[in-house]
């Protein structure tokens, strides 16, 4: 019975040793990209905490100032203010707060509008998903079912 000629065996090698090295780089590449739309997802996190942190306390700041305009000293006072402030230092403290407060809601309101980024919006569409999902499964069907040995 006569073999497989030497060169076609070598051809063979050479197409599964390309296509290995295809499915690792595009693994790789795939994995980039899942780490920066993590990195992407976080830093929009931050921004929306940022900004709500900044609006509520900026809410406290309001009605205390509210408070002291009309003469009610004792109500809705803030824990992060001196008690031993006077009552126009307090104020002048409070506004200073206050403007803080707004440029760090202006800074990050941006992050309220998205919903999504591009690269979001590509891991919710099924016709990226699907190809995904089954290079995926070729790459782990390559690596676990081929054989690097020598023959």
């Amino acid at each position: 019975m006569k073999g497989v000629s030497g060169r076609a065996v070598e051809g063979i090698y050479k197409f599964i040793f390309v296509f290995g090295l295809w499915l690792i780089v595009g693994l790789l590449i795939l994995f980039v990209w899942f780490v920066r739309s993590d990195m992407e997802i976080e830093n929009n996190r931050t921004q929306v905490e940022r900004y709500y942190s900044s609006f509520y306390t900026s809410q406290a700041v309001i009605r205390r100032l509210t408070s002291i305009k009309y003469g009610l000293y004792t109500e809705n006072k803030i824990d992060w203010v001196p008690v031993q402030l006077s009552y126009d230092a307090e104020e002048k403290l409070l506004r200073s707060a206050l403007e803080k407060y707004k440029a760090t809601m202006l800074r990050n309101k941006a992050a309220l509008g998205e919903r999504e980024s591009g690269n979001l919006f590509l891991i919710q569409r099924w016709e990226i998903v699907i190809p995904g999902a089954v290079y995926v499964c070729m790459m782990v069907f390559f690596l676990v079912f081929f054989d690097f040995r020598d023959p």
